[in-house]
């Protein structure tokens, strides 16, 4: 009996994480992934790069959903060049995301053209005038989940097929504010004071 629960402790959880279509995993368990991996303020990993890569018909700027059998078609091109410590995600219905661990975002360029260049020569994007499009964002960047959907919409807007990264916006721990306070202490109004 324990073996039974065990197996569909299991199953519910592929469930619960997976997306069944391309075998990624779902967003909510994509972005807790880059979340835990990329970390905030003094804990962020800078050498990290984040890619969101989109699927449309050539020359369109913003495709319609993609069918199922050419999302399936992306996700197989893209986990064929993934590492084993690279985690890819379905990010919405027409987007997939892919963390980078501990790659700056020269190589994460390097390995996205590779994706690129893969999904061009698949069977499916030849006979159905299909692209890829892929946004970049490095880890140090402020937001690189937006940097990243950024970069892909101004990929798109190009005409797709095409990968761009985003600009580098370094995040900073956010310094303590400082109060202001007058010169000096009788000049300051009195609370019982009108204000002029």
């Amino acid at each position: 009996m324990a073996r039974i629960s065990t197996l569909i402790a299991a199953v519910r959880e592929v469930i619960d994480t997976r997306d069944l279509a391309t075998g990624l995993l779902k967003r909510h368990a994509f972005e807790q992934s880059v979340d835990d991996w990329i970390g905030g303020g003094d804990a962020r990993r800078p050498a990290t790069t984040l890619l969101m890569v989109q699927v449309g018909e050539a020359g369109k700027p913003l495709a319609e959903r993609p069918d199922r059998e050419i999302l399936e078609e992306l996700a197989r091109s893209v986990q064929t060049l993934l590492r084993a410590t690279d985690i890819a995600g379905r990010v919405d219905d027409d987007t997939l995301g892919i963390l980078l661990p501990s790659t700056p975002v020269k190589q994460g360029t390097r390995a996205a053209e590779r994706i690129l260049e893969a999904f061009r020569n698949s069977s499916r994007a030849q006979r159905g005038n299909l692209v890829a499009t892929i946004g970049v964002s490095g880890a140090g960047n402020l937001e690189p989940w937006l940097a990243a959907l950024q970069a892909l919409r101004e990929a798109r807007l190009a005409g797709g097929d095409r990968v761009v990264v985003a600009p580098e916006r370094y995040a900073t721990v956010a310094e303590p504010l400082t109060v202001a306070k007058p010169a000096d202490a009788a000049d300051a109004p009195s609370g019982d004071a009108p204000l002029t």
